[in-house]
């Protein structure tokens, strides 16, 4: 069972009792202070749930684990918290290095730039926040991270479909389409915890600025298979069993793509299955040997069908004119995404396995690559 850990304890997380003598003009606040003093006691009790790290599939929580462990092994590495460290298992780290941490509030834009220059002294910053509201700091991150070529490892939690019930406001599913336009920035998007962990010590070892992507919910912990290595600017053949349809995945839709495989070769489809964690640098090669080999291709992505993953496979079909078809398995660019349970909303943008064996099917069929 996961502790409830009372890091309120050692940071005052309360409304201080500042005298008016001592602070000109807040009158005011002290007489809400003497009028309502139960505020400070239900502050000054906040508690943040640490869930063992044995215990939790939850990707967040193992970031928050594989980053405290890479800031033992090298003790430059900061990370930038704004104020969402409950929610994005920073708090984890912040257990295990409370001095390492550093607090912007809610400002993603000054958490980009803080971070900036933590980096210009030395440091490897982690700015962690909600990769929706990355929309909020790209002109930061395009200037003082990627133009500047400064060595930010950005994180950004919870992406896509799986943020519970936050709603349109909370949910990205569109940032890939400036992601992965901006030069000098690598984006990442491991699928299962050991590939994020893998991730992660290579953003700290290869300088240079990152984005990486972290879903909130619970993962495998390897979906490729022992001895698997991750590789920046490679993807890997997860399931080689067949010529008739290839499926391309990122991130957390190898786990949708592996049972799509399970019904098709039910079916007695021919699938091979190979997965791209890695979405700058694209490894154009494993998809041009793909190309050569199957039929038709279907991507899987945890993005609209746009500017993502479909869009690097149609790019890079285009620039050699490869004449596979293609069909797309993700969100509606023309829409945002609704509030509700995430089966729900898999269901409702058709991001199902079974949606992806019907895909696939209607490309052997001859219907083409229409996406739907």
């Amino acid at each position: 069972m996961g502790t409830l850990e009372p890091l309120a304890s050692r940071y005052d997380l309360g409304v201080r009792k500042t005298r008016s003598d001592s602070v000109p003009g807040w009158e005011p606040f002290d007489f809400f202070l003497l009028t309502f003093p139960v505020i400070e006691y239900r502050f000054a009790m906040a508690q943040f749930t640490i869930p063992a790290r044995n215990e939790t599939k939850e990707m967040r929580y193992q970031m928050g684990y594989a980053l405290a462990d890479l800031a033992n092994e090298y003790p430059n590495v900061v990370a930038v918290d704004a104020d969402l460290r409950s929610s994005s298992g920073l708090h984890i780290f912040e257990h295990f290095h409370p001095d390492k941490l550093v607090k912007v509030g809610i400002a993603e834009q000054n958490m980009i730039s803080v971070s900036a220059g933590l980096s210009q002294e030395g440091f490897i910053p982690f700015p962690c926040t909600f990769d929706a509201f990355c929309r909020r700091f790209l002109d930061q991150l395009y200037i003082s991270v990627a133009y500047s070529r400064t060595n930010v490892k950005v994180l950004g939690a919870y992406v896509g479909l799986f943020t519970g019930k936050a709603g349109a406001t909370h949910q990205s599913d569109k940032e890939l389409g400036v992601l992965l336009r901006m030069p000098n920035l690598r984006v990442i998007e491991p699928g299962f915890n050991e590939e994020m962990r893998q991730a992660l010590r290579v953003a700290v070892e290869t300088p240079g600025p990152f984005y990486l992507r972290i879903v909130r919910c619970e993962v495998e912990d390897n979906e490729a298979g022992p001895g698997y290595q991750f590789r920046l600017g490679q993807g890997t053949t997860v399931i080689d069993e067949g010529r008739d349809i290839g499926l391309v995945s990122t991130g957390y839709m190898i786990r949708t793509a592996k049972r799509a495989a399970q019904k098709l070769r039910d079916r007695g489809v021919g699938v091979r299955l190979d997965h791209h964690p890695s979405l700058k640098p694209f490894d154009d090669g494993l998809l041009y040997d793909m190309a050569s080999k199957v039929k038709a291709i279907v991507t899987l992505e945890n993005h609209c069908t746009s500017g993502g993953l479909f869009s690097l496979v149609a790019e890079a079909f285009a620039r050699r004119g490869v004449p596979v078809p293609v069909g797309a398995i993700g969100t509606d660019p023309e829409d945002f995404i609704h509030t509700g349970h995430v089966n729900d909303l898999l269901a409702h943008y058709r991001m199902t396995s079974d949606d992806v064996v019907e895909k696939a099917m209607g490309l052997l069929a001859g219907k083409g690559g229409r996406m739907e």
